[in-house]
């Protein structure tokens, strides 16, 4: 497992710029993007499962479901998505030995 922050020096002006980014990612499988988001209640991590044109759909441990594109935004705001924090989790396959019997 190889765990990256790949936007630590990225800076998006549109959600679509990261939304186009975070989409690349996952389409390539076998990964996690972590979000770090931020509301004037809490900071929250949560995990991105897909992407909708309206939404980034969560799979979360909390009552969050979903990110709605016309409320969080990757700019400053209120509701905020913070892309700089992104944490990419890439799972390898695993290689097998030669000979390997158990």
């Amino acid at each position: 497992m190889v765990v990256s922050r790949p936007f630590r020096e990225t800076t998006f002006r549109t959600n679509e710029e990261f939304l186009e980014s975070i989409a690349d990612i996952m389409a390539s499988g076998r990964s996690a993007l972590v979000l770090n988001v931020s509301t004037p209640i809490y900071d929250h991590w949560t995990v991105a499962a897909s992407i909708t044109p309206q939404a980034i759909i969560l799979r979360d441990s909390g009552t969050l479901k979903e990110l709605r594109l016309d409320r969080y935004t990757v700019r400053r705001g209120e509701y905020r998505i913070r892309p700089r924090e992104t944490m990419l989790v890439h799972v390898r396959p695993l290689k097998t030995g030669s000979g390997d019997s158990g």
